[in-house]
């Protein structure tokens, strides 16, 4: 089972920009996108030790398998889960 976390801030621009991408990457590759708001729960946050938003965490199997702390592009997103599926 594949997940990904989106950890951000509704004051982030950068997490805003990130937003759609992930929007169509659910629908694309119909991998769950589960939305964390650090401001309104930054327990999630602490237990996975973000401290920068954004931060995108790929989760398989209840295991994290990789971390992208900013916003690196669309593309590269794109990119980053094309490999991921891939695997």
């Amino acid at each position: 089972m594949r997940e990904i976390l989106d950890f951000f801030s509704p004051s982030c621009v950068p997490c805003r920009l990130l937003s759609p991408v992930l929007d169509e990457i659910e629908k694309l590759w119909h991998i769950p996108i589960r939305k964390v708001d650090v401001c309104k729960d930054p327990q999630t946050a602490a237990a996975y030790a973000v401290t920068c938003v954004p931060t995108i965490i790929f989760i398989e199997n209840k295991k994290v398998v990789r971390v992208q702390a900013g916003n690196p592009g669309a593309i590269k997103i794109r990119k980053l889960v094309e490999a991921w599926v891939a695997l």
